[in-house]
Parts: structure tokens; C-alpha cells; sequence
């Protein structure tokens, strides 16, 4: 099935409709909410796209996921008689991640003022890593029950975005709601965590930068 899903997106990008336009940078920035896990994740994304022909929709992406902390608590004890014998800390789990693949776009939509609806399909890498910290942590006398640890996933994703493109003479202003896949790494260990690989539906807003006419 993975392999049918990945041939469909590689036909898609490599014979997408022609689109008449200059090549360009693209650079974007905007919120970001993750699908994949019950306690959210929400981050700040920086997505750059550089599409190479002017009559073809084939584009290289990099996404950079720069995320927030979530807090949650931890339950912590001692056998220490004379301190408390349970204690609550708060948890800070704070993802960061880069992606990086190739894509293909196809246009569905222009208006009399040339500006473009477009739809993005891309496959590529991403590589996803947790930090965890605990607040007011005595590591000494106490000692956090079920705890997180640390954690990098990396593997194949696949994304899909609606990019809206508003048409100016030198520039494009535009805006993009992408959804990106959880990537394809395994588990790696049976080790229960409070959390696992996201799957981040990010809004943009960004600008297409014309460089040179083909």
C-alpha cells in the first residue's frame, strides 16, 4: 500500500499540468497544529520552496518546525522518610523538526487578475526530534515515575498543500495551509511515551521571489 501511495505522489509531481511561471524562492512562516497526538503540539513553521522551470510545477521544499514546549505534569516520589513522599513537577516536552523533499504543483484555479490556486504534493525526509526537561527536579532524592525520555525519528513524510498566490509584478504574495504526514519511522523501542511523531497542519503566509525569466 505505501508503495501505491508513493508511486501515485511521484506521477503527480513529475506530470503535473504545466505552470507558466517564472522560477523563484519562496519564503514562508505561520503557525503550525499538530493532528497526531490526544495533547497537542503547536509550533512556529519557516517553509522554503524553490521552483527550478518556468513550465513546470516541480519545486524543492525545506520545512523547519521550530517548536513550542508543552507542559504537562509528572508524578515523582522518595523513600526518603523525611521528605514528602510524592511530589508533582511539571514536564516540558518541546519538538523540533526539518524536512526536506522534492514536489510537484498543480494549478486548479486562475482569475482575470492572474492570481492562482495551486495544489502542492511533495515526498521527502524529515527528521523530528523531543526534548524533555523537568522543572524543580531533585534527581537526588526523588525519582519521576514512567518518565519521558528523549527521542529522534526519521523517515520518508509525505505532504499535501493548497497554496493561494496573489499576483504582483516582481513579487507574489501568497498564502498556504499544508498538512504533512507523520514520517515513516518505526517505534525503534517498546518504551511507552507520553507522545509520539506529529502530523502538523501549519498556515503560512509568505512571498514568491521572482529571480530570472527562462
Amino acid at each position: 500500500m505505501k508503495l501505491l501511495v508513493t508511486g501515485i505522489f511521484i506521477l503527480l509531481i513529475f506530470f503535473a499540468p504545466s505552470i507558466n511561471a517564472q522560477p523563484f524562492f519562496a519564503v514562508s512562516a505561520g503557525i503550525s497544529k499538530d493532528l497526531n497526538n490526544k495533547k497537542t503540539f503547536y509550533a512556529a513553521p519557516v517553509t522554503f520552496r524553490w521552483k527550478l522551470f518556468k513550465h513546470s510545477g516541480f519545486f524543492i521544499e525545506a520545512t523547519n518546525e521550530i517548536g513550542f514546549n508543552r507542559l504537562t505534569h509528572a508524578d515523582a516520589y522518595t523513600a526518603n522518610a523525611q521528605l514528602p513522599e510524592h511530589v508533582v513537577l511539571t514536564e516540558k516536552v518541546r519538538p523540533s523538526a526539518f524536512s526536506m523533499g522534492i514536489g510537484g504543483a498543480i494549478r486548479l484555479y486562475t482569475n482575470k487578475k492572474n492570481n492562482q490556486l495551486t495544489l502542492n504534493l511533495s515526498l521527502g525526509i524529515c527528521d523530528e526530534y523531543f526534548a524533555i526537561s523537568y522543572r524543580n527536579y531533585d534527581k537526588v532524592n526523588y525519582e519521576v515515575l514512567n518518565p519521558d525520555v528523549a527521542k529522534d525519528f526519521s523517515g520518508v513524510y509525505a505532504a499535501i498543500a493548497g497554496v493561494y498566490n496573489f499576483h504582483k509584478r516582481k513579487q507574489d504574495m501568497f498564502i498556504m495551509l499544508r498538512l504533512q504526514s507523520p514520517s515513516s519511522a518505526g517505534p525503534g523501542d517498546r518504551y511507552v511515551l507520553s507522545y509520539d511523531q506529529t502530523a502538523p497542519v501549519q498556515l503560512t503566509f509568505g512571498y514568491n521571489l521572482f529571480y530570472k525569466k527562462l
